[in-house]
């Protein structure tokens, strides 16, 4: 069974149930900026991140900037990134990273980045399998707090549940524990399928969203 299987899964049931629909723009969206970064992967799964992952980014904060890695790009996203961070944090006070990618290395694109700009930020959130380890290398950089996941394992369910709780108002703990709750819940329904479940599940369960940092932290601010 492949991990991008449960992906485009999620893809189509957040379509499903939570698909494009009016809702309110988030307080104080003018503070705060995000930068997105999508890895190289199959086509259909990175039009699935940006059409679940854009409009919400764009309701939550002030200004958004999102980058898709090319095999052919010689480098130019992850250089992109990093102009994009730089500016987004000369902008805005606070600026949020989501790194939606397989495991990945993001966090040493920024060691060059002037400590006045890394300073700038508040929350990470990465969904690469063991880069829970680059904790300490993210806070260090300036950001406030870390959600990230220990092992190898399929994590988009739990983005997905994370992200729209974070994005309502919870907190990254009250966020991230009940994400991972339904992250479990829903692997173990699929299990009585067989063909690789069982193994998915159990993967899923030694490799939960953790949050390191402040776990108080809100979107708009500590609550």
């Amino acid at each position: 069974m492949t991990l991008v299987l449960p992906v485009l899964m999620f893809a189509g049931f957040a379509w499903l149930v939570d698909g494009p629909r009016p809702a309110r723009e988030a307080a104080h969206r003018e503070r705060r900026a995000a930068l997105a970064i999508r890895d190289v992967v199959d086509p259909v799964e990175i039009a699935a991140t940006w059409a679940f992952v854009g409009p919400r980014l764009a309701r939550a904060y002030g200004e958004v900037r999102s980058v898709t890695e090319r095999l052919d790009d010689d480098g130019e996203a992850r250089r992109r990134f990093v102009a994009d961070f730089r500016a987004l944090a000369a902008a805005y006070p606070e600026v949020d990273v989501y790194c939606l990618a397989h495991g990945n290395d993001y966090v040493d694109l920024l060691r060059d980045v002037p400590r006045e700009l890394t300073a700038r930020l508040r929350v990470v959130y990465n969904s690469g399998c063991t880069c829970g380890a680059q904790a300490g290398d993210w806070l260090a950089l300036g950001a406030d707090s870390y959600v990230a996941h220990p092992e190898i394992a399929a994590h988009a369910p739990f983005f997905f549940y994370f992200a729209r709780r974070w994005w309502a108002g919870a907190t990254l703990a009250e966020a991230a524990t009940a994400a991972q709750a339904q992250a479990d819940a829903f692997f173990e329904r699929l299990v009585p399928l067989g063909g690789g479940w069982h193994e998915a599940r159990d993967q899923v369960a030694r490799s939960p969203g953790t949050v390191h940092g402040d776990a108080t932290l809100t979107l708009e601010g500590s609550p």
